[in-house]
């Protein structure tokens, strides 16, 4: 029938919208794939690939609420991306939403424990995020974590000191 053709051809559109949309964000063109993002979103509200991806955009724009919404959004289609739990916890951290981005760190860490990118800089604001909400105790714990990486840089060791001032930690030479 027609309307089961116009149902597909939505969803056809929105796949391609949001290709596009990953597509321009690679060439770092930012504003248009935010744009083809909002269109694939406008085609098809059950793409969570498109919600995903402007909540991706909205955070490289430091948009924080807005990436907190897309992703909010993408969440009951996306149950199983880890990158938006990743996404969200940042997003809520940068937005100021300490308590939610450590629940968000949570629900990431016990799926993703040992992420192939960025994992010590991961873990440094799951620490961060958990000494703002006074949990200095697993902060620690998080921190030494970060710390265990071999991705450590050395050049970071001024926020080592830092992080170990803030959280009342005795820092221990290497």
């Amino acid at each position: 029938t027609a309307a089961a053709f116009w149902h597909g051809f939505r969803q056809y559109a929105s796949k391609v919208t949001t290709a596009e949309a990953d597509r321009l964000t690679t060439q770092k063109m930012y504003s248009q794939a935010r744009e083809s993002a909002q269109t694939a979103i406008r085609y098809d509200s059950f793409n969570g690939y498109a919600h995903y991806h402007l909540g991706y955009l909205e955070l490289l724009l430091d948009r924080h609420p807005e990436a907190i919404r897309a992703f909010q959004k993408a969440q009951p289609y996306m149950p199983h991306l880890t990158l938006l739990l990743k996404m969200l916890a940042q997003a809520y951290y940068f937005s100021g939403e300490f308590e939610k981005a450590v629940e968000a760190f949570d629900a990431y860490f016990a799926v993703d424990p040992m992420p192939r990118t960025g994992a010590d800089n991961l873990y440094r604001l799951w620490a961060q995020a958990l000494s703002q909400t006074r949990g200095f105790g697993r902060a620690t714990i998080v921190l030494s974590k970060a710390d265990s990486f071999e991705s450590y840089r050395y050049e970071l060791i001024q926020t080592r000191i830092l992080n170990a001032i803030l959280l009342n930690q005795t820092l221990m030479a290497d």
